[in-house]
């Protein structure tokens, strides 16, 4: 994006396909959520919770891609 003009046809058609490529990442790791979420659901009687302190996960800048990338949000 940074060598295309804005504006362009050009830059518009790479924009559209980086956006593309972001929602289908995003889609593949939903999917994957869900379905673990449901099989944890359905094979296990007890389950729990933790809470997690994430900002200062990320500031460890050996488990910040990990952790950013584990969609411990959801």
């Amino acid at each position: 994006m940074a060598r295309k003009v804005k504006g362009s046809n050009r830059y518009k058609k790479q924009k559209l396909r980086i956006s593309k490529r972001h929602r289908r990442i995003t889609n593949i790791r939903k999917d994957a959520n869900q379905k673990a979420t449901t099989f944890i659901c359905k094979n296990h009687a007890v389950i729990a919770l933790e809470d997690l302190k994430t900002s200062g996960m990320l500031k460890n800048h050996r488990l910040a891609g990990a952790v950013s990338d584990a969609n411990f949000y959801e």
